[in-house]
C-alpha cells in the first residue's frame, strides 16, 4: 500500500458560484454556511430532503448544497475549502485519501444496490463491454460503479488504458451519448423507462450478486474540528429526514422527484423502495467495527486490480470519541 500524499494547507476561503450552488431554506442571517457537496442521485437524497423540508433550519444550522463535480474537481474543492464535506462511497474516501485529503466520516446515510447498466446510443455497434477498447466510456464521478467496471475489465482481460473514462454527471450523459462525445455511458440505478424514447438502449446490466454500497457523509477534519456543534445538527437533522424517507413520507417522496428528476410518475417511488436510509442503531454498527465497515475488504480487492490504494483505516477515518458523543445525542432527539 501506498501512504497518501501530504495535502497542501487548506485556507478557508469561499468561492461561490451562483448557478449550481443552492441556497439553504430558512437560512439563518449572518452565519458562514457550510457547503456539503453532492451529485443529485439518490444515495445524496437525504441532504436535499432535509433543506427544502427545513430540517437543517429546525436544527439551526444553515447547509448549503453545490454539485461535488468530478472526481478530481472534487479533492481541489475540498482541499481549498471551498467545499466542507461531500457525499461519497467507500472507493470515494479512498481516492480522497490518495490526494491527501484529511477526511473523517461523520454518519452513514443509505445503502443502494450494488448495480449497473451499460448504455448506448441505438444502433451505435457496441453490443458489449469488450466492443468499448478504444473507445470512450462516460461514468459516474462518485459511487462503487468504477470499481465494478474494474472487476468486469479484469475479468474481460482488459484494464482501464484499453479505454477512455469520462467522469459524468448523470444528467450530461444523455446529451453527451447523443452528442457522440461517449460511445456509451455505465449508469447504477438506471430507470429505463423513456430509454428508447430518447433512443438509447441498455445492452448489459452488471450486479455484484446481493451486494450493496453504502454512502456516507464526509467531512473535512479542520471543518469538523472547527464546527462539531454544527455537524452535530447536521447529523441529527438528517437522522430525522432518513426516517422520514425510509417511512415513504409522501411529502419526501415528492421531494424526491425533485431531486432525481424522473421522466415517468412513480419513478421516484421506486428508486426509494431499493434503498435503505440509516438509523442511529444501523450507523452505530457501521461505523462501529472494522467488519461492518468493511474497508479492508475493498482495499484488497482493488490491490489486486492493480490498483493504487491509501494506508488508512476505520480508526484514522472514524472519531471514536465524536462518533460516540453523536451518537448518543442523536439517539436523544
Amino acid at each position: 500500500m501506498s501512504p497518501p500524499k501530504e495535502g497542501g494547507s487548506r485556507v478557508r476561503v469561499r468561492f461561490f458560484d451562483p448557478a449550481p450552488a443552492s441556497s439553504p431554506s430558512g437560512a439563518l442571517s449572518g452565519v458562514e454556511p457550510l457547503m456539503i457537496g453532492v451529485y443529485g442521485t439518490a444515495d445524496d437524497l437525504p441532504m436535499y430532503v432535509a433543506r427544502e423540508a427545513g430540517d437543517f433550519a429546525t436544527a439551526d444550522v444553515v447547509v448549503n448544497l453545490m454539485p461535488a463535480g468530478s472526481p478530481q474537481l472534487s479533492v481541489n474543492r475540498l482541499l481549498s475549502g471551498e467545499l466542507d464535506a461531500v457525499v461519497a462511497s467507500l472507493y470515494d474516501i479512498m481516492r480522497y485519501r490518495l490526494a491527501g485529503v484529511p477526511l473523517q466520516v461523520v454518519m452513514p446515510l443509505g445503502q443502494l444496490p450494488l448495480a449497473t447498466s451499460l448504455v448506448v446510443e441505438t444502433n451505435s455497434g457496441v453490443d458489449e463491454l469488450t466492443a468499448l477498447a478504444g473507445k470512450t466510456l462516460g461514468l459516474e464521478s462518485h459511487g462503487m460503479a468504477e470499481v465494478l467496471l474494474l472487476q468486469l475489465l479484469f475479468e474481460s482481460g482488459m484494464s482501464r488504458s484499453d479505454i477512455d473514462i469520462v467522469y459524468l454527471d448523470r444528467r450530461a450523459m444523455v446529451r453527451h451519448l447523443k452528442s457522440g462525445l461517449v460511445d456509451a455511458v455505465l449508469v447504477s440505478g438506471l430507470n429505463k423507462a423513456g430509454l428508447a424514447y430518447l433512443g438509447l438502449q441498455e445492452i448489459e446490466r452488471f450486479a455484484s450478486g446481493n451486494s450493496d454500497w453504502q454512502s456516507y457523509l464526509v467531512v473535512h477534519a479542520d471543518s469538523l474540528t472547527l464546527f462539531p456543534q454544527r455537524w452535530q445538527a447536521v447529523a441529527n437533522a438528517l437522522f430525522a429526514t432518513a426516517k422520514r424517507l425510509e417511512a415513504k413520507d409522501p411529502s419526501s417522496v415528492e421531494l424526491a422527484d425533485n431531486w432525481l428528476r424522473y421522466r415517468n410518475t412513480g419513478a421516484a417511488a421506486s428508486a426509494l423502495s431499493e434503498v435503505r436510509f440509516i438509523d442511529v442503531a444501523k450507523a452505530a454498527q457501521l461505523l462501529g467495527s472494522d467488519a461492518d465497515f468493511a474497508l479492508g475488504p475493498l482495499q484488497d480487492l482493488l490491490l489486486e486490480l492493480g490498483e493504487e490504494v491509501p494506508d488508512t483505516s476505520r480508526d484514522e477515518l472514524v472519531n471514536e470519541t465524536w462518533l460516540q458523543a453523536m451518537l448518543e445525542r442523536a439517539g436523544d432527539n
